[in-house]
């Protein structure tokens, strides 16, 4: 009450909303933010309807839950050469051997950090590489991780693993 501004719009709004519509019947009002809202929340759930239903990308399964907006919206804000290492790992197309040897570029998979038996693949980097247990005792709480336990961690959790290894340097 009393602002001239205020007054003046409380004024024009009241003559607009007695004013019929002009333009294709019948009329919806409906607001941009709204329309925003429920295209964003049909490509998210067919994104994840997407991931559920095809068998594609096994090693992002094994180490991922699946879409997330938050996750999204942390990941966009990372530094690019973080978010390139984050990508590159959980997809399983990185500089490990179990990768360079599907392409070509090795000989064979197997890890040469911990001189196991066993193809280095992002999962056996997180998880269960005996080369990297004090690091991952350190960073994580825990010896060894099971798939479940990789797809929990954060993000920023991942990255100070990665970094404390210097296995991407």
């Amino acid at each position: 009450m009393g602002i001239k501004g205020k007054e003046c719009s409380d004024f024009l709004a009241r003559k607009a909303s007695n004013c019929t519509l002009v333009g294709p019947e019948p009329g919806v009002h409906v607001s941009k933010n709204m329309v925003r809202i429920e295209i964003n929340s049909w490509v998210y759930y067919e994104h994840k309807s997407f991931w559920e239903e095809h068998s594609a990308g096994k090693q992002s399964k094994l180490l991922h839950k699946g879409p997330e907006q938050l996750l999204g919206r942390q990941l966009v804000y990372l530094p690019r050469r973080q978010l390139k290492c984050l990508t590159d790992i959980l997809t399983g197309h990185c500089q490990l051997p179990k990768h360079l040897h599907t392409i070509a570029l090795m000989n064979d998979a197997m890890c040469r950090c911990c001189c196991e038996d066993e193809e280095e693949t992002a999962f056996h980097f997180f998880g269960d590489c005996e080369a990297f247990v004090s690091i991952r005792k350190s960073v994580f709480g825990k010896e060894y991780l099971a798939s479940e336990d990789i797809r929990t961690l954060s993000m920023p959790s991942l990255l100070k693993y990665v970094k404390a290894t210097e296995r991407f340097d």
